[in-house]
């Protein structure tokens, strides 16, 4: 699992009112009751929300040699929560939100370029702001399995499931 100052890569999944899946890679981090991830609010995965606020994420756990599975309700996070991690991005990151203020474009990497250098000096010598349409989500996990490959290739699963207590159960397989 690759980490980046705290972060996990994992596949986002989520689905719309059609049925039809979308996914992409994310970096998430862990946070209270979940995982968190951030994205232009426009993004073809986030689109989904409004339809089926429930989303999941898989990340590969290698040196362990193992997988997790997350899936729970997805929210917006503040724009303060959203505030604070934009600011821990490297400078060009940010910029590079910045030049994704629209939808995906067919503009050559020439032109993006050349946006990203005006971008890039309409905030010289300034703090970058996050710019609106881009933010932070959290998914608050009631449903988690953890997949441990043994010596053998067998793999044993542990799943977790929050209970309507709030709670959580736990069941063991092999496969």
């Amino acid at each position: 699992m690759k980490r980046r100052r705290g972060h996990f890569r994992a596949v986002l999944a989520a689905t719309g009112l059609d049925g039809a899946p979308e996914v992409r890679s994310v970096a998430v981090i862990r946070v209270t009751g979940g995982f968190a991830f951030f994205a232009a609010h426009h993004g073809a995965v986030i689109g989904r929300f409004g339809a089926d606020p429930r989303a999941a994420v898989c990340f590969d756990w290698s040196e362990h040699r193992a997988e997790v599975r997350a899936c729970g309700q997805v929210q917006r996070l503040s724009d303060v929560d959203s505030d604070g991690y934009f600011g821990t991005l490297p400078e060009r990151e940010q910029l590079t939100i910045w030049l994704r203020d629209q939808e995906p474009t067919s503009a050559p990497r020439a032109e993006m370029t050349r946006r990203l250098a005006e971008v890039a000096d309409h905030f010289r010598g300034q703090l970058v702001p996050r710019p609106q349409h881009w933010g932070g989500y959290r998914i608050i996990v009631d449903d988690m399995l953890l997949r441990l490959r043994g010596a053998d290739e067998v793999w044993d699963e542990v799943r977790f499931r929050r209970t309507a207590s709030g709670s959580w159960g736990r069941t063991w397989s092999s496969c």
